[in-house]
């Protein structure tokens, strides 16, 4: 009686003021002005339904469950949202004809096009702000043609390998369950960089109790600065303890900023940063990990302040005090057990070198050209 009550109850009702949403019994009536606002209440609906626990029918509510709006795919029952398979297909020629006109002229034009394309793809391609921005300034010149820049290069097979990886989806998500993390899900990790003394990282998983140490080559030193090191001992850390805390919530405890600013957005300004980032992802990825990377003062962080500068005995001293015992300390020399480590970590700071060398030689380019 009341459901055919509010059905009259309807008719005559202005569209601005048809907006609500009312149970009965084991029915719901939802309205709402227009087909965006009908989704986005739709979406609201079952996202409330999946945290309580409460089951709808498969066949109820069609509408909705999955729709394409301006080359989106909406999928609200999953709560997730991609790319068209024509849009994906899209970007791809795109990319194909950009990589075969690299070094030769393109018109201005074209660009233009991509960029407007790729802003509004814009909530698919996490990560890519630095890249508008970029962009839109190369796009301001006044020339009608253009030369593809190094960094275009780079950044449109970052895009591109987005899109293969995530297959167009928005990395949109509900959020996840609060999940307890406990002292032996913590990673402790820090890095040194003396001047005349050695120089190393370090750090304390306290899952294993494995108290390691690396020293780092000279030429890494005179090349990279500390919040790159910072960042290769956090990424380090997890590859050592990835397989003892698979499928757990960790927290990875790092004194420098820079790093932790750059896990946290998912967008660092450094190409080091976003290679060494994207590994920190990979490792996750690999080993069902919940990673949250937080700073920590180095006065707090000791155990591995000690380690990061060749102070072992103080580290394991710090240990014990604070109720360890030594049978369940670990010491670990990654210099002199490179196979008990990753095998690829003089490789990938050879690889940050490299990026550094590049870099620098596109800065002295760039201000020889504007003073020219």
């Amino acid at each position: 009686r009341a459901l055919t009550q509010t059905r009259r109850n309807l008719l005559g009702v202005e569209q601005g003021h048809l907006l609500f949403l009312n149970g009965y019994i084991d029915d719901i009536i939802l309205a709402a002005p227009g087909q965006g606002r009908t989704l986005i209440m739709l979406n609201a609906l079952w996202s409330t339904c999946d945290r309580f626990g409460v089951k709808l029918a498969p066949d109820k509510a069609s509408f909705g469950m999955r729709c394409t709006v301006l080359g989106f795919d909406f999928r609200l029952r999953e709560n997730r949202f991609a790319l068209t398979e024509n849009r994906r297909h899209l970007f791809a020629a795109w990319f194909r004809r950009l990589r075969g006109l690299r070094g030769r002229r393109i018109p201005r034009a074209e660009l233009q096009a991509l960029a407007g394309t790729l802003v509004w793809a814009r909530p698919a391609l996490p990560g890519a702000s630095r890249f508008y921005q970029r962009l839109f300034g190369l796009l301001n010149a006044p020339t009608r043609t253009l030369i593809q820049p190094p960094w275009l290069e780079f950044d449109l097979d970052h895009l591109e390998d987005i899109l293969i990886e995530t297959d167009g989806e928005a990395l949109i998500r509900p959020p996840a369950a609060a999940s307890e993390v406990g002292p032996a899900q913590m990673l402790w990790t820090d890095a040194a960089r003396e001047t005349g003394q050695p120089s190393a990282m370090g750090g304390f998983t306290a899952a294993t109790g494995l108290l390691w140490k690396w020293t780092f080559h000279e030429q890494h030193i005179r090349h990279l600065p500390i919040h790159v090191l910072e960042a290769v001992g956090s990424v380090t850390a997890l590859a050592l303890s990835a397989s003892s805390l698979r499928g757990q919530t960790v927290v990875s405890y790092c004194d420098n900023n820079a790093w932790v600013k750059s896990v946290q957005s998912g967008a660092p300004k450094d190409p080091r940063l976003r290679e060494l980032l994207a590994i920190h992802h990979q490792i996750c990825k690999e080993h069902d990990l919940t990673v949250h990377v937080k700073y920590v003062h180095t006065e707090t962080n000791i155990v591995a302040d000690a380690a990061s500068r060749l102070r072992m005995e103080e580290a394991v001293t710090e240990l014990q005090s604070k109720g360890w015992r030594p049978d369940q300390i670990q010491r670990l020399d990654l210099n002199a057990h490179p196979d008990r480590g990753p095998s690829d970590l003089v490789l990938l700071l050879d690889r940050m070198v490299q990026i550094t060398k590049a870099r620098n030689l596109y800065r002295k380019k760039l201000r020889e050209h504007t003073w020219a």
